[in-house]
């Protein structure tokens, strides 16, 4: 029984790292930088912007096996009562990472940060992978942003504080928001439905519309008394796990 126990594992394991390997060749495909004209560019969109990248393929494969795994590591969590958000990071160059949000096990949007640095370089480096709590930034008077974001036309009615991410090492005031590129993070957290792979430097599409969804959806949770977290895995989290 161990033996075949064993058999499973060996083939499961091997499956998810073949499938991972594939993925990400294809991920590495779509944001390389080439000397192309561009009719021989292939875009996917989920907007009506031409310049988006967003490829549906590459977000339901890595959704599935993402679940996958982590019903298997699902123990490993079970003294949280709560509600988990997961950022899986999948790439890095040497000004932005992009990577995969997801609120319990479903797809939410696309994020941009800074990105890694060993030594941090101030509002140029993302915070580290880890576990962290999540809740409104609350100060009276409102700080400068969050009245910024009372006023901003789309947001009126919806926002009231920021979502912090709490009590990351050497960092303050980490939010999950609105933005283009990695100039607008200053170490925090951009939502969106799309990336764009037109520009050298990475950007995202359609961050004040993810951010609106995600943000409703989180601030409900947090009204409501639920506790809420968030577990960020860097590139390597598969061969961790």
């Amino acid at each position: 029984m161990l033996d075949k126990v064993w058999i499973w594992l060996i083939g499961f394991l091997g499956a998810i790292i073949g499938f991972f390997r594939n993925l990400f060749d294809q991920i590495k495909d779509v944001f390389k930088e080439e000397k192309t004209d561009s009719h021989q560019k292939q875009e996917y969109s989920n907007s009506s912007q031409q310049s988006a990248v967003t490829p549906p393929l590459h977000k339901t494969q890595i959704a599935e096996a993402k679940n996958q795994i982590v019903k298997e590591t699902a123990h490993t969590h079970t003294s949280f009562e709560g509600t988990t958000i997961t950022l899986v990071r999948f790439m890095h160059d040497k000004e932005t990472t992009l990577g995969l949000l997801y609120l319990g096990d479903t797809f939410v949007c696309y994020t941009l940060e800074d990105t890694y640095r060993p030594v941090k370089i101030r509002k140029e480096t993302r915070i580290p992978a880890g576990t962290y709590p999540i809740n409104f930034r609350i100060s009276d008077p409102p700080s400068g942003l969050t009245q910024k974001y009372r006023e901003r036309k789309n947001l009126q009615g919806i926002f009231t504080h920021h979502l912090e991410v709490k009590n990351v090492p050497n960092f303050d005031y980490v939010y999950l928001h609105i933005g283009n590129d990695h100039g607008d993070t200053d170490g925090c957290i951009l939502l969106a439905n799309g990336i764009s792979a037109n520009t050298i430097h990475r950007s995202i599409i359609s961050s004040e519309k993810a951010y609106i969804g995600f943000y409703q959806k989180v601030r409900k949770l947090l009204e409501q008394g639920e506790n809420v977290r968030i577990i960020i895995h860097d590139e390597d989290w598969l061969q961790k796990i």
